[in-house]
């Protein structure tokens, strides 16, 4: 009887176990389903102050970004100090040029090899970078133009960057202003449609 009661008793300490973890998921993707898109990049860009300009894809979006939309796909990691300061300098470009930024944060992506992350791939073949260990790396961060599923590289300058080397020293004023007339000219050549991409 003891014995029945002990099996019976953690059949319902292990349902109730289980019940609280749905309800605290379920209350945590209600939670970050009600994110604007500001909120989440300021979540994982603390130091942004700009991002009225930027519009957060989750990976549904991404696949109907890539497949129907068109404009500049912003991909990163949030864990590179590198992409936090290169999302600055964007954030700034974006709004003194009325540019709308798709950000898409392809840390996990990347990691796990997704189907999303092998379809950037194949879309940007012969466009990634190539170093001594292999080929087609998609690093970050990095400004794409997408339009009706044709993806070019707009911008990859701090993808990769030695070691020793400090975003604070590289971005220059010259560098920063640079950054941005190169992104300006060939974003507005690309909406023209008078050429087909470029790879820095």
């Amino acid at each position: 009887m003891k014995e029945t009661l002990r099996k019976v008793s953690s059949a319902i300490l292990l349902l109730v176990m289980i019940v609280c973890f749905i309800l605290i998921g379920t209350r945590e993707y209600k939670s970050e389903q009600s994110l604007s898109s500001q909120d989440k990049i300021t979540q994982e860009y603390p130091n942004l102050t700009l991002t009225d300009k930027f519009n957060y894809l989750n990976n549904k979006d991404l696949e109907d970004f890539l497949v129907n939309g068109s404009g500049i796909l912003f991909l990163a990691n949030p864990d590179s100090i590198w992409s936090e300061s290169y999302a600055i300098y964007l954030s700034e470009f974006a709004q003194e040029n009325n540019v709308t930024i798709n950000y898409f944060n392809i840390a996990h992506a990347k990691e796990t090899s997704s189907r999303i992350y092998l379809n950037l791939v194949e879309k940007l073949k012969n466009q990634l970078i190539t170093t001594d260990m292999s080929s087609d790396n998609l690093f970050t961060p990095m400004t794409i133009y997408i339009n009706n599923g044709e993806a070019e590289v707009l911008d990859n300058t701090t993808a990769i960057m030695p070691n020793q080397e400090n975003p604070k020293d590289y971005w220059t004023n010259e560098k920063i202003a640079e950054f941005k007339q190169n992104l300006m000219t060939t974003y507005k050549l690309m909406e023209e449609g008078n050429i087909n991409g470029s790879n820095r």
